[in-house]
């Protein structure tokens, strides 16, 4: 079987580059752009378009965030929103209260490890406005 280690993502991305940064940047943006960082130390990579790759898988993956939210939310919510405590009667109540901190929330989600995927898919889920949303 095999084990994703740093050693073997090093690996992959020595023999696929560019084409392996991107999807990678899409779903797990700060461990690659560390990892990018050493690569491009040690001149396996150029800073350019390893910046425009990363900044690009970054972007793309808050929008498929806040689809998920926004278009497949209140169905998840239906499903499985009993298990973890929500209720689709609580919909209203918390997009107002998203809505008034937007801000604040999608702040920290950005800026803390645990809170980015939540907060954008809050944002989809509370059908934020995609212009206030950028």
């Amino acid at each position: 079987m095999f084990a994703l280690t740093l050693h073997n993502i090093v690996d992959l991305l020595m023999q696929y580059r560019y084409l392996l940064l991107f999807p990678i940047a899409i779903i797990e943006g700060p461990m690659i752009a560390i990892i990018s960082g050493f690569l491009i130390h040690k001149q396996v990579f150029s800073a350019l378009p390893v910046y425009i790759i990363l900044l690009s898988g970054d972007v793309i993956g808050d929008f498929m965030y806040y689809g998920v939210g926004r278009w497949g939310g209140r169905a998840f919510i239906a499903r499985f929103g009993k298990h973890i405590g929500i209720e689709l009667e609580d919909l209203e109540a918390f997009k107002q209260k998203f809505q008034e901190h937007s801000k604040k929330i999608l702040l920290f989600g950005k800026f803390s490890q645990v809170g980015g995927m939540p907060s954008l898919i809050s944002a989809g889920l509370s059908k934020m406005n995609v212009s206030r949303f950028i």
